[in-house]
């Protein structure tokens, strides 16, 4: 004879909850109405119970419909107020159990918490030691029609950290509206230099930065406003005698994105099964740049329509040439073209070629990111109208201090 233990439901609530939120460490109470506990009025997230967790992420559901508001909270709470990595996913694409949505959320939550996805033979590198090179990702996002007038240009920086290229943290700042050149690059650099000798133990010799944001006639912009601001950087951070050697070499390089130059095949057999060229493709003359270093990279397969290749323009270099000596600047070319080709691959939340190289793939998501934590100048709607305004008297440093993360997930991939 088979018996069977009965409680009643209330009874196991109590016994999972009591359970449940004493490991977690939240507060609750003693007393149960109706099989529940009333939470509303407990704060559930401090920091002060979090510091026994090595790794911790909470995984968030949202709604699928009108959900800005609510996602734009989430972020805001978590990555300045609370330093807690968190996922949002939405309840119906959740609910559907495909796997290759649960496959994308893993990727994302696996990078948050420090992990690494995907990486390439270091042949792809050419000459290029990635144990000795910084490859860094900047990018500037402006006020959209419709922001308050107080809305501010938000400025990002991402960097590699290790050999891998697997975890990119970032950094970000607000400054003066619809001002392209970044204001704080000096303090933005000697941040991410420092991170990489806190993980590295050693300064890198070479720093390869991919500069997005930057319409062709702000080329030499970057080179008279930002390249002395990287060099004061290297300046206070690298010692003195490195410095004068030469040491750390650097270059820069365009990413650009808002062009109409397209390329189509002339054969059958060029064609992918979209019609598009097959991705990995690289133009590099004719229509480019006689005098001056650029080529067009398609590196990714469209799904629909025509593939945009992304435009690579060379202002700046220390590193190709140098380390390509004797072979002419055609060598240096080809070594830039597979490095950037190669790196397509390394998105780390993708598992195929994207369209533009990781380093300002992920500061263009930084930007959106902070986005979200400035949603009332960006976005406002209904109340949020009212509290920007009033926020607008403060000016920039309560911009400043709404992007400002909170120590825990200054050196994870909170925005991706």
């Amino acid at each position: 004879m088979i018996k069977f233990a009965v409680r009643q439901p209330s009874a196991n609530a109590k016994s999972i909850t009591t359970v449940g939120l004493s490991l977690l460490r939240l507060e609750r109470t003693d007393v149960v109405v109706n099989a529940r506990w009333d939470l509303r009025d407990k704060k559930l997230l401090k920091g002060a119970t979090m510091t026994s967790w090595r790794c911790f992420i909470l995984l968030i559901i949202i709604p699928g419909y009108n959900n800005t508001a609510i996602y734009n909270a989430v972020k805001y709470t978590c990555d300045v107020q609370e330093g807690v990595l968190c996922q949002c996913v939405v309840d119906n694409k959740f609910a559907k159990q495909q796997i290759q949505y649960y496959v994308n959320v893993g990727l994302k939550m696996n990078l948050k918490l420090g992990g690494v996805n995907h990486s390439i033979p270091t042949s792809s590198f050419g000459t290029i030691s990635p144990e000795k090179t910084m490859f860094v990702g900047l990018d500037v996002t402006h006020p959209s029609p419709g922001s308050t007038s107080s809305a501010p240009s938000v400025a990002s920086i991402v960097s590699s950290i290790d050999r891998t290229l697997g975890q990119w943290p970032a950094a970000i700042r607000v400054q003066e509206a619809r001002k392209e050149m970044i204001t704080d690059l000096t303090e933005l650099f000697q941040g991410q230099l420092r991170l990489w000798q806190s993980k590295s133990r050693s300064l890198p010799a070479n720093l390869i930065l991919y500069r997005d944001g930057v319409s062709e006639g702000q080329y030499q912009v970057v080179l008279g406003d930002e390249l002395p601001s990287i060099k004061k950087a290297i300046s206070n951070v690298y010692p003195p005698a490195e410095v004068r050697q030469g040491v750390p070499r650097l270059s820069i390089i365009i990413v650009g994105k808002r062009h109409h130059t397209r390329f189509y095949p002339t054969k059958e057999e060029y064609a992918d099964k979209t019609g598009n060229l097959k991705n990995g493709l690289v133009v590099d003359r004719g229509v480019t740049s006689f005098c001056n270093w650029d080529f067009f990279l398609q590196a990714h397969s469209a799904l629909h329509g025509t593939a945009r290749p992304a435009h690579y323009y060379v202002v700046y270099d220390e590193v190709l040439r140098k380390l390509n000596p004797g072979q002419g600047p055609a060598s240096a070319a080809d070594a830039l073209e597979k490095m950037t080709h190669g790196m397509c691959y390394l998105f780390g939340r993708a598992t195929s070629a994207v369209s533009i190289c990781p380093p300002a793939y992920y500061a263009d998501l930084v930007c959106e990111r902070a986005r979200c934590y400035l949603s009332e100048h960006f976005a406002p709607t209904g109340g949020a109208t009212a509290a920007s305004e009033s926020s607008s008297n403060t000016g920039m440093p309560a911009a400043s201090a709404q992007v400002a993360l909170h120590d825990a997930i200054k050196d994870k991939m909170f925005y991706i």
